[in-house]
C-alpha cells in the first residue's frame, strides 16, 4: 500500500487521540466504580444505634409518666384523707387516716426523689440521642456529597470521552479507507495503530530497531506503508 507521507504522519495525531480515548475510558471507569459502601455500612450501624437509643428514651419517658401518675394518685389520696379527717370524730378513724397520710407523704417524697433521678437520666439519654442523630445525619450528608462528586466526575469524564470520539471521527475522514482499516486492525490487535520512527527508536516501544531491519526500512519508498517490527503498528518515518 502506498500513501502520501504527509497523510501517514497524520496517523500520529490519530494515535494520540486514541491514547487519550483509552485514558478517558479509564477515568470514566474509575468514576463509575467509586462506591460509598463503607460510609453506607457505617450509617446502617449508626441507624441501629439510633433505634436503640430512641427505645431507651421512650422507655424512660414511659417510666417517668408512671412515676408522675403515682405521685398524682398519692396526692389525690392525701387530699381525700384530709377531707375525711376534717369530718372524722372517732379517734380510731383519725388515727388510721393520719397514719395513711404519713405513709402517702413518705411515698410522695420517695417518688419525687425518683422523679428527679429519672429526669437526669432522661436528659443524659436525650443528649446521647441527639449525638447519635447528628452522627447519622452527618453520614447521610457525606454520602450525598460523595454521590454528587461522583456524578460530577462521571459527567466530566463522559464529556471528555465524547469530545475525543467526535474528534476521532473528524480525523478518520482524512485517511484512505484501506489505510484506516489497517490502522484500526493493528490498533485492535496490538493496542497501537501507528508508531513514529525517531532515529532508530520507535515511539510505541522505545526500543531501537536492529541495524539490518532499519536499513531495509530506510531503503523503502516513503510512500510505502511499513509496519514496525516490534509493535506491529504502522511505522511513520
Amino acid at each position: 500500500m502506498r500513501v502520501d507521507p504527509r497523510i501517514q504522519r497524520r496517523l500520529l495525531d490519530l494515535a494520540s487521540v486514541d491514547s487519550a480515548i483509552r485514558n478517558a475510558k479509564v477515568d470514566l471507569n474509575k468514576a463509575t466504580s467509586g462506591s460509598a459502601q463503607d460510609i453506607q455500612s457505617e450509617k446502617a450501624t449508626v441507624a441501629g444505634e439510633l433505634r436503640d437509643q430512641l427505645a431507651i428514651v421512650d422507655g424512660i419517658k414511659v417510666e417517668l409518666r408512671k412515676v408522675e401518675d403515682d405521685i398524682a394518685t398519692a396526692q389525690s389520696r392525701i387530699e381525700r384523707d384530709k377531707n375525711l379527717l376534717a369530718t372524722a370524730t372517732e379517734a380510731k378513724d383519725i388515727s388510721v387516716l393520719s397514719a395513711e397520710m404519713d405513709k402517702l407523704a413518705e411515698r410522695i417524697d420517695a417518688l419525687e426523689t425518683k422523679e428527679i433521678e429519672m429526669l437526669d437520666t432522661k436528659a443524659e439519654a436525650e443528649a446521647k440521642l441527639a449525638e447519635v442523630q447528628a452522627k447519622y445525619e452527618a453520614l447521610g450528608n457525606e454520602i450525598t456529597s460523595f454521590e454528587s462528586e461522583q456524578n460530577e466526575k462521571i459527567l466530566v469524564a463522559k464529556k471528555e470521552l465524547d469530545e475525543l470520539l467526535e474528534n476521532r471521527k473528524i480525523i478518520e475522514s482524512e485517511f484512505p479507507e484501506e489505510l484506516l482499516a489497517l490502522y484500526n486492525k493493528q490498533l485492535e490487535r496490538y493496542g497501537v495503530g501507528a508508531s513514529e520512527l525517531v532515529g532508530s527508536v520507535t515511539s510505541a516501544t522505545g526500543i531501537s530497531i536492529p541495524a539490518t531491519e532499519l536499513a531495509k526500512i530506510r531503503a523503502t519508498s516513503p510512500e510505502e506503508i511499513v509496519l514496525c517490527p516490534d509493535s506491529n503498528a504502522i511505522l511513520v518515518r
